[in-house]
C-alpha cells in the first residue's frame, strides 16, 4: 500500500542578543575567507539587504516584495509592467513551510508544474503556459542560469535561502542575452542576516529531517561575510526513495566607493533514490501495479555533487547609467543509475530497461551590461551587453534490461546481478555568445513601449559511443 499522510513540525531561531558573537571557530573561518578576499572589490545584489527581525514585517514590506527588477533589470512596481510578474517572498514560503520548488512556485497561476520528475521525487518539471520543454524557460539563481547552457539544474536551488522569486511571462531574451523563449523565473538568496543570524530545525512525516542556519558578520572597510549551512533526510512515499541533501555557501560582499561587489562559494550534494513512474496502457495503470512499491534496480539514485563560484559587479557611473557585470563557473558530478518498466508480457511479469551513466557537466557564464535611463520624446529605460553561456557534459556509462515478478518484491535485482548489455558514452559541447539590447519608452504616463533584439553566434559539438555486447562498436 502506498504511504500516506503528512506531519510537520519547524522551529526557528533568529538573531543574537547584543554582546553575543558567534562562536570562536566561525568567527576565525570567517575572518579567514574575509583575509583571502583581500582589498578586492566585492560584489553588489540585486536584492537589498532584509533589515526586519519579522518575517510578518517583510512579507508585507513593500520597498523589498512589491517592487520588481526581473522584468525591467531596474526597479519597478509590478502595477506598471505590461504583463503579470508575481513577486514570491521567502519569509512566506517558510512560514508555509516549503520544502521543494514545486512547494514554492505552485500557487503561481500560469505557470505548470508538481512534486517529481525524471530527475527524482524532489525536483520538478516546470511548464509556462503549456510550454514544457524546459529549453523554453530562464531559471536563474541571483542572476546566473543554473545549468548553464543545458536544461536548468533545478538541484542547486536552495529552498531554504530563498529572499523571494520573480515570474516573468513571455519571451526575455533581449533583455538577458540567454533562451527564454516561454519566459524565465528568477530567484533571488538571502543576502544578510536578521540581527546575526538564524537557526531553524523541522521534522514530519515520511521520516522527515530538516535544518538550515545561518550566521553573518561585518568587518573593517564595509566588508561583509555571511556564512550558511542547510540538511536534510527524507523517506518517500515510495519504498527505497529516501533523498538526502548537505549544503554549504559562503558570501562575501564589499563597497569601494561607487562599486559594490560580491564573490560567492556554494557547494552540495544532493542524493535522489529513484522511484518508479506510474507505467500506463490505455489510459489506465497497469494491473497489478502498487503504488507504493519501487520496481526500479536496487540502488537507483541520481546523485548530484557540485561546486560553484560566482562573482558580481556593479559601479554606478554617471547620473541615471550604471554597469553591471557578473561571472560564474559550475562543476557538477553526477551518479545517475535508473530504470524504467516496459513490456508487460503476462499480467504478473515486467521487463524493464535500466541506463547507468556517470556524468560530468561544467558550465561557465560571463555577462556584462550597461543600464542607462534617459529622456528623448519621453522616458527610455535602456540595456545594453553581451552574454555568454559555455557548457561540456562528458559521460560514460552501460544499459542492462532485466525481468521481474510484480508480485514478489524479492525479484528486484540489484546492478551486481545484472548483465551489461551495452557500453555507452557522449560529450556534448555548447556554446552561446551574443549581444542584446532593449528599450523600454514611455511616451506617456500610461503608455509605454518596449522591444529589443539579440545577434547569438552559437554551436554545439556532440559527439557519441555506443557498442551492445558482442556486437562493433559504433560512433557517431
Amino acid at each position: 500500500m502506498a504511504k500516506s499522510g503528512v506531519i510537520a513540525a519547524r522551529l526557528t531561531v533568529s538573531a543574537h542578543p547584543p554582546g553575543h558573537r558567534p562562536g570562536r571557530w566561525l568567527a576565525r573561518g570567517l575572518t579567514l575567507a574575509c583575509a583571502l578576499l583581500g582589498s578586492r572589490p566585492a560584489l553588489a545584489t540585486d536584492a537589498p539587504p532584509v533589515t526586519p527581525d519579522s518575517a510578518r514585517v517583510m512579507k508585507h514590506e513593500p520597498s523589498r516584495y512589491e517592487v520588481l527588477v526581473s522584468a525591467t533589470r531596474r526597479s519597478a512596481d509590478p502595477i506598471n509592467v505590461p504583463n503579470g510578474a508575481p513577486v514570491i517572498s521567502g519569509a512566506v514560503l517558510r512560514e508555509r513551510g516549503a520544502r521543494t520548488l514545486a512547494d514554492a512556485i505552485g500557487d503561481v497561476v500560469g505557470l505548470d508544474t508538481g512534486d517529481g520528475s525524471d530527475h527524482g521525487l524532489a525536483l520538478p518539471n516546470i511548464g509556462l503556459w503549456g510550454l514544457k520543454e524546459f529549453d523554453a524557460l530562464l531559471i536563474t539563481l541571483d542572476g546566473v542560469p543554473v545549468g548553464g547552457p543545458f536544461n536548468p539544474s533545478l538541484s542547486q536551488i536552495d529552498v531554504n535561502d530563498i529572499d523571494r522569486i520573480e515570474v516573468v511571462k513571455g519571451p526575455q531574451g533581449t533583455l538577458y542575452g540567454a533562451a527564454a523563449f516561454a519566459g524565465m523565473i528568477q530567484v533571488f538568496s538571502r543576502r544578510s542576516e536578521a540581527a546575526r543570524g538564524h537557526v531553524s530545525v523541522g521534522g514530519g512525516s515520511f521520516l522527515q529531517l530538516h535544518g538550515d542556519a545561518g550566521v553573518q558578520r561585518a568587518f573593517a572597510n564595509r566588508l561583509t561575510a555571511r556564512l550558511s549551512g542547510a540538511i536534510q533526510r527524507a523517506d518517500g512515499w515510495q519504498d527505497r526513495t529516501g533523498h538526502s541533501l548537505d549544503r554549504g555557501a559562503l558570501s562575501l560582499s564589499r563597497e569601494v566607493g561607487r562599486a559594490h561587489a560580491a564573490l560567492d562559494f556554494f557547494g552540495y550534494r544532493d542524493n535522489q533514490k529513484w522511484g518508479t513512474p506510474l507505467p500506463y496502457a490505455s489510459g489506465a495503470i497497469i494491473p497489478n501495479f502498487r503504488l507504493g512499491k519501487n520496481y526500479a534496480v536496487s540502488g537507483a539514485r541520481i546523485e548530484h555533487r557540485a561546486l560553484s563560484a560566482v562573482g558580481r559587479l556593479s559601479l554606478a557611473l554617471a547620473e541615471g547609467h550604471s554597469l553591471e557585470a557578473s561571472a560564474s563557473y559550475t562543476r557538477d558530478n553526477q551518479t545517475s543509475l535508473t530504470s524504467f518498466p516496459g513490456d508487460f508480457p503476462v499480467p504478473d511479469t515486467a521487463g524493464s530497461a535500466g541506463v547507468l551513466l556517470y556524468p560530468i557537466e561544467t558550465s561557465v557564464y560571463a555577462d556584462a551590461h550597461l543600464l542607462s535611463r534617459f529622456m528623448l520624446g519621453g522616458s527610455h529605460d535602456f540595456v545594453s551587453g553581451v552574454a555568454l553561456t559555455w557548457g561540456r557534459t562528458t559521460a560514460w556509462g552501460s544499459g542492462f534490461d532485466f525481468d521481474q515478478s510484480l508480485s514478489n518484491p524479492a525479484s528486484v535485482p540489484g546492478l551486481a546481478a545484472i548483465p551489461v548489455g551495452d557500453h555507452r558514452a557522449f560529450e556534448d559541447r555548447r556554446t552561446f555568445l551574443g549581444v542584446y539590447a532593449h528599450d523600454a519608452w514611455t511616451p506617456h504616463l500610461r503608455v509605454t513601449l518596449a522591444g529589443g533584439g539579440r545577434l547569438d553566434n552559437t554551436s554545439e559539438k556532440l559527439s557519441a559511443f555506443g557498442q551492445e555486447v558482442g556486437f562493433p562498436a559504433a560512433a557517431t
